[in-house]
């Protein structure tokens, strides 16, 4: 395989109405491996459960039968799309009047459940990011569950509208080779998305609908297989919900669908099988005819293609894998026989139930054509078997070779991509979370205020240095012992000012023991919130309080700030509030007064200076 920019690592998603199905797929020199397999049950709603209600109330006349998730009609045959190459059988369920409502209802919460799958899909993305894969891209694909088909004919007796504006210029260009083409404003699809239009009025959305090109019957008509999505599908609503979250995604690639997947795998297995083997056939589109089967659970799809064409298509309901391989071997000799295909150069199968078996019964019945399982051309996983494929991860792994394909692969996979416009536009995000973006947005506003505060006061201090400067040299040295002495003269008020302060201060409050306790409590329950004091008594040297608070924490830090001891704790519940009746008592100092320590210190200096005077007045007697 060849790479392709950056796309080593691709995240493969499938989408069903049970379960979110993926693969992480990493594209290596050798090719294509799975590292990593997910698997999400979905979890908003139930499943789909039956798409029409039990029809338990039905008269004894009626003679219709159930076969799966449709109502038969009445007057068509037993399994009839088996039976009808043409496609005109309408699969639509057929309901009594009685249960429109019920079915209208049902259909609503349907949509509701199957809308969105984000929870499961940033689920996968985070574990693939905590393994150390970073960077990876998406790619969605949905099953036939989401899936429409309607085969379209243009030109022939069986469409006027196409008669109505036939030319000879579009005589030229129907003879030119079939392409692939998208249903969202190609010209070549208009005339083929008005007849999509008038079979399903108001169903199809021109962007999510891809033509693959049948090979036609007549001289001068062209048919094709128009595969759209129905109006639930989960994964354009999945993905806008998430951006709109402003959620990190990874780029998204593409979304395709189960049916042209299928198609462009059947070709690259017959060429890529051509080249392992001796094969005479040529390495052309136009030479291989290729029988493809997949035999799944709830259907069993049929694809006979001849080059780049279709040939047939036919969704078996009543065919599943849980049916017997000779059951399915003759189901598809039948269908083969009845609209004439002839034989097969090769035949694709892909079974999610008794693979090998399956594989063994179509060698017998189909002798002269070789059988390849289509698995085999799949990505292998990095060696351990527990990453083998079952069940939609096969889709997830399909879907991630248009991303990593090789050459041939690009040219074998119809250009099919249901993501709308917007959807493909890069995300813009932010190569780190959005704390660290506040972060940075706090820094830059600190730094640019203290810049401007900077410039801002080397302004004013230019401006005074201008008042300075035209100021006289001789008055400013004039006045420098004048100003020196105010200075000292101020400094001496001011410490003489602070000196009686600290005096006064302990004259007015804190004279004694009693008032600096009651000081010293008073603080300490202004600290403390949600305490009050009731109480207050002497006893002897200690000092007894009583009081309440809301929180026994509160007691306990009052006690542990005022350096006392819990003596009684109670508690109680007034009008619906916890209420804590407390007793402590602490200790009272016994310290004098600041104001008589200060006077006993100015008693010490005189008597301590009166015998130096004493003496002086001695020694000069």
């Amino acid at each position: 395989m060849k790479r392709i920019g950056s796309t080593e690592y691709v995240l493969g998603i499938s989408a069903s109405p049970k379960a979110i199905n993926a693969v992480l797929v990493h594209n290596t020199t050798d090719g294509p491996v799975i590292l990593k397999k997910f698997h999400r049950s979905r979890g908003r709603g139930d499943t789909f459960g039956p798409l029409t209600p039990e029809l338990s109330d039905r008269s004894s006349g009626d003679s219709s039968f159930h076969v799966g998730e449709y109502v038969q009609r009445p007057d068509s045959m037993f399994l009839g799309s088996e039976f009808q190459g043409s496609g005109d059988f309408d699969s639509a369920p057929i309901l009594p009047d009685s249960l429109e409502s019920g079915y209208s209802e049902m259909s609503m919460s349907m949509y509701e459940s199957a809308k969105k799958f984000d929870i499961e899909l940033l689920d996968i993305i985070t574990e693939c990011k905590d393994a150390g894969y970073d960077e990876f891209r998406i790619a969605f694909t949905v099953g036939s569950t989401f899936l429409e088909t309607e085969e379209i004919l243009i030109g022939g007796d069986e469409s006027p509208s196409f008669k109505k504006g036939r030319s000879a210029k579009k005589d030229k260009k129907s003879k030119k080779k079939k392409k692939f083409s998208l249903g969202n404003g190609s010209r070549s699809s208009n005339a083929r998305m008005e007849a999509l239009k008038e079979k399903h009025p108001g169903e199809v959305d021109e962007g999510k609908v891809t033509f693959l090109p049948m090979k036609s019957k007549k001289e001068g008509e062209q048919r094709s297989l128009a595969v759209f999505t129905k109006a639930f599908e989960p994964v354009g609503p999945t993905i806008a919900d998430i951006r709109a979250r402003k959620r990190p995604l990874p780029p998204v690639e593409l979304f395709d669908t189960e049916f042209t997947l299928y198609h462009g795998l059947a070709r690259a297995v017959y060429l890529l099988s051509a080249e392992s083997v001796d094969s005479p056939r040529s390495n052309t589109y136009e030479e291989g005819r290729i029988l493809f089967v997949r035999a799944g659970v709830g259907d069993t799809i049929v694809m006979f293609i001849e080059g780049e064409e279709l040939v047939l298509f036919e969704s078996l309901r009543s065919i599943t894998a849980i049916d017997p391989p000779e059951t399915i071997c003759s189901r598809v000799l039948l269908l083969q026989d009845e609209i004439g295909l002839g034989d097969a150069d090769m035949v694709v199968l892909l079974g999610e139930e008794r693979e090998s078996g399956l594989v063994e019964s179509f060698r017998t019945f189909f002798p002269d054509t070789r059988v390849e399982l289509l698995r085999s051309y799949l990505p292998k996983h990095a060696g351990d078997g527990a990453l083998a494929l079952h069940g939609e991860a096969i889709l997830a792994a399909a879907v991630t070779l248009r991303v990593i394909g090789s050459d041939l692969h690009k040219k074998v996979f119809p250009p099919v991509n249901f993501l709308p416009k917007d959807l493909l536009k890069a995300q813009f995000q932010l190569p780190f979370s959005w704390q660290i973006a506040a972060t940075y947005g706090v820094l830059f506003c600190t730094s640019l205020f203290f810049v401007y505060r900077y410039f801002a006061q080397r302004h004013e201090i230019e401006l005074y240095r201008y008042e300075l400067s035209h100021i006289p040299e001789a008055l400013i040295e004039a006045n420098v012992k004048v100003l020196q002495s105010r200075i000292d003269s101020l400094r001496a008020q001011t410490i003489g000012y602070l000196t009686s302060l600290d005096v006064l201060d302990s004259l007015l409050v804190g004279s004694d023991a009693w008032s600096r306790a009651l000081e010293h409590t008073a603080d300490v329950s202004a600290d403390v919130r949600g305490i009050w004091i009731e109480r207050w008594s002497e006893d002897g040297d200690f000092l007894r309080l009583e009081g309440n608070a809301t929180d026994r924490d509160e007691v306990v830090a009052f006690a542990t700030q005022s350096n006392a001891t819990i003596e009684t704790l109670s508690f109680s519940e007034i009008r619906g509030w916890p209420v804590y009746s407390f007793s402590m008592r602490r200790r009272i100092p016994r310290e004098l007064p600041k104001a008589a320590v200060y006077l006993r210190n100015n008693v010490i200096l005189d008597n301590a200076n009166a015998p130096a005077e004493k003496d002086q007045d001695s020694v000069g007697d």
